[in-house]
């Protein structure tokens, strides 16, 4: 029996339901290093193409990407037992492989859905992921994403907003300025309209900004106080001067649901290319 012959038994076993272990017609296949039949057998790549056969089975232009996900995939689960990997739940895989085929360009989503597979087709870890995650992670833009690994990566985003107040009326004026320390560590100034990102974040539930939270350690929005943006602020020739900068001390941090997403979702080993940029 040849790979393909393999993928194929244990396709026609999908009728038996997802998320069991691997049907027991196929011990010896998955004892390591006791067959070589064909290029896969007596690896974990080969026990993953088994365990994602059922599913491989069912989605239109799999081929297209199973060298991806089961080069992706032996390197996320290289240190499982191989006896832990299981076939994991349609909900999950299959829209999640969908959803890659179109992100050829899009790294940072591609490697959310990844993990998101990776966690779900673990039998250690299978029981943290949910199907509501494969819409959240449709519903993110790269930089959604990006934003989101650096709040989880540091454990909040401390953040200064700046108003213009008018003195004679007592009134602020629209917000001028967004200043966070993912501004400063990243290079990217948001501003008004740029704050998309963290609107999305939130209203997905994943990111919650509290009214008068702040941080105990000053010393992370003085860090963003030397930033030159900020100093550019105060340095900018006002036209009236009835006119004064007033400052709020802020800060966002991730939900119960962000921190589940981002367990199943995010690798310990991500690589955020975010601070290059």
């Amino acid at each position: 029996m040849d790979e393909k012959e393999i993928i194929q038994a244990a396709a026609e076993g999908a009728a038996k339901g997802f998320g069991e272990k691997i049907p027991p017609v196929y011990p010896d296949l998955l004892q390591p290093a006791t067959k070589q039949v064909g290029k896969a057998l007596g690896t974990i790549a080969g026990v993953i193409n088994i365990a994602l056969a059922p599913v491989a089975a069912m989605v239109w232009g799999y081929d297209k990407i199973s060298d991806y996900l089961t080069e992706t995939l032996s390197e996320k689960l290289k240190d499982v037992p191989e006896e832990n990997i299981i076939s994991p739940p349609a909900s999950i895989v299959g829209p999640s492989i969908e959803a890659i085929k179109f992100l050829a360009k899009e790294e940072e989503l591609r490697e959310l859905y990844a993990q998101l597979i990776a966690t779900s087709i673990n039998a250690d870890t299978t029981d943290n992921v949910h199907p509501g995650f494969v819409e959240i992670i449709k519903n993110l833009s790269t930089d959604d994403a990006k934003m989101l690994h650096y709040i989880y990566k540091k454990n909040a985003l401390p953040y200064i907003i700046c108003f213009w107040k008018n003195k004679s009326r007592n009134a602020k004026l629209p917000i001028q300025y967004f200043l966070s320390s993912y501004e400063k560590d990243c290079g990217k100034h948001l501003q008004l309209g740029g704050l998309n990102s963290i609107t999305n974040l939130e209203r997905l539930g994943l990111i919650h900004t509290l009214k008068n939270l702040v941080l105990h350690d000053k010393a992370q929005y003085e860090n963003i106080r030397e930033w030159h943006p900020y100093k550019a602020l105060y340095d900018e020739p006002w036209s009236f001067e009835d006119k004064e900068i007033i400052e709020e001390e802020k800060v966002i941090r991730i939900t119960s649901l962000g921190q589940q997403f981002c367990k199943a979702c995010i690798s310990n080993n991500y690589v955020d290319n975010t601070e290059e940029q």
